[in-house]
């Protein structure tokens, strides 16, 4: 591995202006990504307990009024939460380029992208490197998934609901 000193000194040969600069934009790439990749997961560990949680509550409360088998309740929580899973995955992927860009802005690393000639155009180019495979994920579940889940759980209930009352007490 070479040091810092010799890489700048392979840059500045011929040709080290253009080198030097797909280096600055690899690096402000990487970090991007990374900082976005960070800030994804934390909002979506977040966003998943607050609606795992709500779900819970609900599943709970619907097994108590009999419109769910008391054993079935990790299962329809199972199948409400991947449903509702490509909402979730839409609402990190939002939280974490808003809050990434801010936090920029907020740092100052924009002028300093700024002032080296790179435009909001630039930016672009992490974004959808990193949100192109979360956007390929969300619209396989809104096509498979979501119909799958809510069709599995409507036949839960409705096969708990189609039993006798002396069944649903046993």
């Amino acid at each position: 591995q070479s040091t810092w000193g010799a890489r700048q000194a392979r840059l500045s040969g011929v040709g080290g202006q253009a080198k030097r600069g797909r280096f600055q934009a690899m690096l402000f790439q990487s970090s991007i990504r990374k900082e976005l990749a960070r800030s994804f997961g934390a909002t979506l560990v977040v966003l998943l307990t607050i609606v795992i949680t709500i779900i819970l509550i609900r599943t709970l409360g619907q097994a108590s009024r009999g419109s769910v088998n008391p054993q079935d309740v990790m299962m329809v929580m199972g199948y409400s939460a991947l449903g509702r899973l490509p909402i979730i995955l839409t609402l990190s992927l939002f939280v974490a380029m808003v809050s990434t860009l801010s936090r920029m802005y907020r740092d100052s690393e924009m002028v300093v992208w700024f002032v080296s000639g790179r435009g909001l155009g630039f930016f672009l180019v992490p974004l959808f490197r990193f949100a192109w495979p979360v956007l390929l994920v969300i619209t396989l579940m809104s096509v498979f998934v979501w119909p799958w889940s809510n069709q599995q759980a409507q036949d839960m209930k409705d096969r708990y609901e189609q039993r006798g009352d002396l069944e649903r007490v046993s």
